[in-house]
């Protein structure tokens, strides 16, 4: 009876179901937050490198450097 059930799945779904580790993982409103905190640091450090990067582009353009 389970080996049937696991031929349908095998065949109806492709691979075997299996638990999703990411809504595992924001399951927890800690991990949220975390997740939430180090993609604002990302969003701020890119802001960054992006604004430094245009500025020495200008810079450049100007002949300055």
């Amino acid at each position: 009876n389970h080996f049937l059930f696991f031929l349908k799945n095998l065949f109806f779904y492709g691979v075997l179901m299996k638990r999703n580790p990411i809504d595992q993982f924001l399951a927890d409103p800690d991990n949220k937050a975390k997740l939430f905190r180090w993609m604002t640091y990302g969003m701020i450090i890119t802001t960054f490198l992006i604004t430094v990067g245009f500025l020495f582009f200008i810079i450049h353009l100007v002949g300055i450097i």
